[in-house]
Formats: C-alpha cells, structure tokens, sequence
C-alpha cells in the first residue's frame, strides 16, 4: 500500500475497470476474479484511477503483481525497467492469468492516482 495520497503504481497483469455493482465484493475480497487471482499466487489491488465524467471516482481491479510504487513520500521518483525485465514479469504472470482464462490480458500497466 502507499504512504502519499498521490502516487502511480506500475502493475504486470491485468487492469480492469469495476462496475459500480462488483465495488463491495471486490473491496471486500470476495470478487471472484479476486479469489480465482489469489487461488493461483496473484495479487490483487482495487484503487481509483480516474473519474467517471460526472466527476465521481472510477475504480479499478489490478491483478498480477505491483513491480512499484512512485511518489513523494515513498520516496521514489523514477522507475527503469529493461525489456528483458518486463518480459520476465509478464513470463512469470500470464499462465497465472491464463490459468484463471485471462493469459491474454498480461500488460504493464502506469496508473497515477492523484487524491482530490
């Protein structure tokens, strides 16, 4: 989890955006991509990326694994990563993703979360 209210997140999985209907379950880890994901080593992350265009906050479910995290207060700034590096990850993460039927959504996802 982070320790600044804004920050960006660089994911290897997949990124989904929630239905206002799935908000609880996946919050609550009961979503059932959330359980398949953990059932095969995956983690799993719900957070607001955005709004929706009457202003209210657009949630997303992020899983396969956070490569880092970005901001001020965690110190960080910058983030270098080698081909060979992403590769790796996505290698590692997409029969994961597979196994649950979403091998093919495997991607580096940069997400900025900026706190209103």
């Amino acid at each position: 989890m982070s320790n600044s209210e804004d920050y960006t997140v660089v994911w290897a999985g997949m990124c989904r955006t929630l239905r206002e209907d799935e908000l609880a379950s996946a919050e609550a880890g009961t979503h059932p991509l959330i359980v398949s994901a953990r059932s095969v080593g995956l983690e799993c992350r719900v957070d607001t990326f955005g709004t929706v265009p009457q202003g209210g906050p657009l949630f997303h479910l992020l899983i396969g694994s956070c490569l880092d995290m970005l901001g001020h207060k965690e110190g960080r700034s910058r983030l270098s990563l080698s081909k060979a590096q992403i590769s790796a990850h996505l290698e590692r993460i997409e029969p994961a993703l597979a196994r649950i039927g979403y091998g093919s959504e495997a991607a580096l996802h940069v997400l900025l979360r900026i706190q209103d």
